[in-house]
């Protein structure tokens, strides 16, 4: 688990993601995720500002979550390249199976999906 500026704890992850907006869609990995955003490793960038539907495939969860958020920034070097997304408001059973999932990984009953 890290924490940084955000005062949120993130944790380390390796989720397999898929990211549409206006401008583009894309399959691609996750690798941090809090309660209020994640990091999306991609070589394709959107813009800043971007509206983005997320759909995650968290391991033990029957079906796929999917989030909104909107890029907050981005990043082609250093590597690895990819956004920083940040959520907009989930429903409440959206934000429960994220706190569900982020608990269980931290408390180590869950691991991030391999490559």
């Amino acid at each position: 688990m890290d924490q940084d500026k955000r005062g949120v704890a993130r944790i380390e992850v390796d989720l397999p993601a898929v990211y549409r907006s206006d401008g583009m869609a894309l399959r691609a990995r996750v690798s941090n995720i809090s309660l209020h955003g994640l990091f999306i490793c991609s070589g394709s960038l959107d813009h800043e500002g971007r509206a983005a539907d997320l759909e995650l495939t968290i391991p033990g969860l029957r079906e796929i979550l999917g989030l909104a958020g909107q890029v907050v920034w981005k990043r082609a070097i250093p590597r690895p390249a990819g956004m920083g997304i940040a959520f907009s408001l989930p429903d409440p059973s959206q934000r429960l199976t994220l706190a569900n999932f982020l608990l269980a990984h931290y408390q180590g009953l869950v691991r991030g999906c391999s490559l």
